[in-house]
């Protein structure tokens, strides 16, 4: 008999409420990386034998495979291959996993299947795409006898309500859905179950031509149109800025490399034609073979089910693998699209958070140009977005189109850009200048801490010594980010003191309390307890150089 595997805190607290809801349907919403899947499959083992059947609805079709290989972990057999022709399932399987599509194109031999069956919809979302796949689904799945809708990303901004989910009128008069319980990203950081991320945000100046003008402009220009125009310059596979975040991208890939050596990274594209011109301009910096993982090509999914397993450093997509794909490797990226909606922004930075073991310690980057939407975007990912219900009139995809919305043609089109330059980075809602983001990178040299970000040690640098300024950082605006209090600050280094004890102890196979004790012995301190900042920092240290002569030996 299959053992389950053991649960999170958040999943155990998230099925307690589960058991205790007596609603038809639940909404979990949960960040990518922390846990939805294994959450809803433990549902599923405790509702089986209650139900007729388990149906699980997701969005892409590779998404059923992967399902179907975490669900045998539980003891619960999915045919990842049922089609509406089979009518029904084969009494040798506990369900089915199918997608949206078939779904919306066969409701009534769905509806067949989910009669008194337990459903789980994956990323529900989609199922708001429009009113016509809402319905369909409705008719397809009312009968369940219970309905587990997932989301890491349950917000739209059209007026297509999701089925299943709950609105209710918020102070302002907006309808904003309701999750039965929810899991943030902000919550997976404190408790270490997902990655932090940090974005660098590039500035640089496009060229273009309107209407036969020459026209330039900045990305981070607060005139939208001009913004839009420039960003669509920035991204030309000929340009200077593209190729230059690339290099300071791979840059970075590489350092995370020197400590995981098969960290990888990804570029989200604009379209097929960029990935393709990407790829080549990648190849000739890094001298290696560029992934492309993109629809046209018949063994996309083959690419990437290849990139998963391997070593290699770069994979371009455009979409394939925005959401449900799982690399854990993934640890760099950069964000070449001109879509800026928080759905697909998180999408896209979800596939960085994934931890890869309880002691993972990477702090993943995705590069970004300084469009003021994404800027937001990157600023708000500890911040949770409900769904709300636009108005009709209000309607906005917020696409970075040429600003030409409407028209049969365009008569803007990119010329050139100029290299990039790095504006800031944020990190936790934190901003951090070029001048900040420089002297970390020195002081981790200097103290031998290179395995911290540039992000991580610039907000180590910002705490330990927050009056103390450089004259290039002096003239700088200071940041009005929500920055973590002393408290919040100490108890996640001391997560982080424990997670490399219990590394160094696993490694070395000495006793946790002899470890303290040689930690507490170098810091001149009783305990852990009593360490401050700076002396949690010195603890780390010690046992990063620990683990690398331990590593080195073996």
């Amino acid at each position: 008999m299959a053992v389950s595997p053991p649960l999170r805190e958040w999943q155990q607290a998230a099925l307690e409420r589960f058991d205790a809801t007596t609603s038809e349907n639940f909404l979990l919403t949960a960040t990518p990386g922390a846990g939805k899947t294994t959450f809803a499959l433990e549902a599923a083992r405790r509702m089986h034998p209650r139900v007729r059947a388990i149906l699980i609805v997701v969005p892409t079709s590779n998404l059923r495979t992967q399902w179907a290989r975490a669900a045998h972990r539980f003891g619960l057999d999915i045919d990842d291959r049922f089609t509406a022709d089979a009518a029904a399932l084969a009494r040798d399987f506990h369900g089915a996993a199918v997608t949206y599509q078939a779904v919306m194109s066969n409701p009534l031999i769905y509806r067949r299947l989910a009669e008194r069956a337990f459903v789980i919809l994956d990323e529900v979302h989609h199922a708001g795409e429009n009113r016509s796949w809402g319905d369909e689904l409705r008719k397809a799945c009312d009968p369940a006898m219970r309905r587990l809708l997932l989301s890491g990303t349950p917000f739209r901004s059209d007026n297509n309500p999701i089925p299943y989910v709950t609105y209710d009128r918020d102070s302002d008069g907006v309808h904003r859905s309701q999750a039965d319980y929810t899991y943030g990203y902000g919550d997976g950081v404190k408790d270490s179950v997902v990655r932090p991320i940090a974005f660098p945000a590039f500035d640089g100046e496009g060229t273009w031509s309107d209407a036969g003008t020459v026209v330039n402009g900045l990305l981070s220009n607060e005139d939208e149109t001009q913004a839009k125009r420039a960003l669509k310059a920035a991204l030309e596979p000929n340009g200077e800025w593209i190729g230059s975040v690339m290099r300071a991208a791979d840059g970075e890939l590489s350092r995370q490399r020197e400590h995981t050596p098969d960290a990888g990274g990804l570029i989200v594209a604009d379209n097929q034609d960029h990935a393709r011109r990407y790829a080549e301009l990648l190849e000739k910096i890094t001298g290696e073979k560029v992934a492309v993982a993109i629809s046209d090509e018949p063994d996309a999914s083959k690419v990437i089910r290849d990139f998963t397993q391997a070593k290699s450093r770069w994979i371009i997509a455009v979409q394939m693998v925005s959401e449900g794909v799982d690399i854990p490797r993934l640890a760099v990226g950069v964000y070449a699209s001109r879509t800026t909606t928080p759905l697909f922004f998180r999408q896209v930075a979800g596939r960085f958070v994934r931890t890869r073991s309880d002691d993972d310690e990477t702090c993943a980057a995705l590069y970004v140009p300084s469009i003021a939407d994404l800027l937001k975007n990157a600023a708000e990912m500890e911040t949770e977005l409900d769904h709300a219900l636009a108005e009709a009139s209000e309607q906005q995809e917020r696409d970075y189109n040429d600003g030409e919305s409407g028209s049969l043609f365009s008569m803007v089109d990119p010329i050139s850009s100029s290299a990039a330059t790095h504006e800031k980075t944020i990190l936790s809602g934190e901003d951090f200048t070029s001048a900040e983001i420089e002297r970390a990178r020195s002081v981790a040299v200097q103290v031998n801490l290179t395995k911290l970000s540039d992000a991580e040690m610039a907000r180590l640098l910002r705490h330990v010594t927050p009056n103390d300024t450089t004259e290039t950082a002096s003239t700088e605006k200071p940041s009005s980010g929500a920055s973590e209090t002393r408290s919040e600050r100490k108890s996640a280094l001391r997560k982080a003191v424990q997670r490399k004890v219990s590394k160094l102890a696993r490694h070395t196979g000495r006793q946790y309390n002899h470890i303290y004790a040689e930690l507490n012995r170098e810091c001149a301190e009783k305990g852990i307890d009593k360490a401050t900042i700076e002396t949690l920092y010195s603890r780390i240290q010690v046992l990063d150089r620990q683990l690398g002569e331990t590593i080195e030996r073996t």
